[in-house]
């Protein structure tokens, strides 16, 4: 981790070293944000033996006890962009779970901070992802086994290897937000 990065992980209670995964926690009943997946895939992870931490912002309580490599810390919401910034600086990648939706929004913020995505190719997020160079696509849509095996290559990636994606997440945010990327969709779309 950064200077930086070790500064907001010591102000946020979170681990100095190891790999940290970001996750919005929400009711696993809201089936579309499936966070129900991604709770099976980190107990799937456990079984394995990953060693893992989960930053978890969003609502509190979903998340079980029980695990026995994995550990977790609740942040609760992060409300404003400035503490949604730090959660994103703290972390190392960003998992969306979402198996339906336009957005989601928090995937094109995590990028923004230079977070690598893991997604399900829904919303936004084949638009952002390069697969393997910022991020990862997990198909088919909703399997647990795939989201399990992303998020365990980016909890395993050496931490050189991680800089490189974390630093293509940065960039191509920064390419696909500009105005005049919106400006060539536009165009692109026009000329259909």
């Amino acid at each position: 981790p950064t200077a930086d990065q070790l500064t907001v992980r010591r102000e946020l209670g979170l681990p100095a070293e190891g790999h940290i995964i970001l996750v919005r926690a929400l009711d696993p009943a809201i089936t579309y944000k499936s966070f129900g997946l991604f709770l099976e895939a980190l107990r799937r992870l456990d079984d394995q033996g990953v060693t893992l931490h989960v930053a978890v912002i969003g609502d509190r309580g979903f998340v079980p006890s029980g695990f026995r490599h994995i550990s977790i810390t609740e942040l609760g919401p992060q409300l404003g962009d400035a503490a949604l910034a730090r959660a994103y600086q703290a972390a190392d990648f960003f998992v969306s779970p979402s198996t339906n939706e336009t957005g989601p929004m928090m995937a094109g913020e995590a990028m923004a901070c230079g977070r690598p995505l893991i997604a399900y190719p829904i919303g936004i997020a084949p638009d952002l992802i390069e697969q393997g160079r910022n991020g990862t696509l997990v198909e088919p849509v909703g399997d647990v086994a795939a989201l399990a095996a992303a998020i365990r290559t980016y909890a395993e990636m050496p931490a050189a290897e991680l800089a490189v994606r974390q630093q293509a997440a940065a960039d191509s945010a920064g390419r696909i937000f500009s105005a005049g990327y919106f400006a060539q969709q536009v165009q692109a779309a026009l000329r259909r």
